[in-house]
């Protein structure tokens, strides 16, 4: 017997993130309807996803949450370490060195 997945649309609610969004559905082999969305700050989430067919089956909803505990760098801040000035600083110590060097 061949398992075949329910042709289903999945809505996802995020409450302050996004509400009632379409979830993408991977076929890639898992069958799985998926949502991607960033968290901008640490906190705990609840969501609830709706998943409704039109060939008979029962829809679905399920409720659950997810703790964020650090949101993410943004890649526009630059990472300390190399930062303008530590890269000056570090350009004025090594021509510093070739001077002190070469006398």
């Amino acid at each position: 017997m061949t398992k075949r997945p329910i042709p289903a649309t999945c809505r996802i609610t995020i409450p302050s993130i996004t509400t009632d969004t379409v979830m993408a559905y991977n076929t890639s082999g898992n069958d799985l309807h998926t949502y991607n969305g960033t968290f901008t700050v640490a906190a705990n989430y609840t969501w609830t996803v709706n998943c409704t067919n039109n060939v008979g089956y029962n829809n679905a909803t399920l409720n659950d949450s997810i703790i964020v505990l650090s949101p993410p760098v943004s890649p526009a801040e630059p990472i300390p370490e190399f930062s303008t000035m530590a890269l000056l600083v570090a350009l004025v110590v090594v021509v510093g060195g070739f001077v002190f060097f070469r006398r």
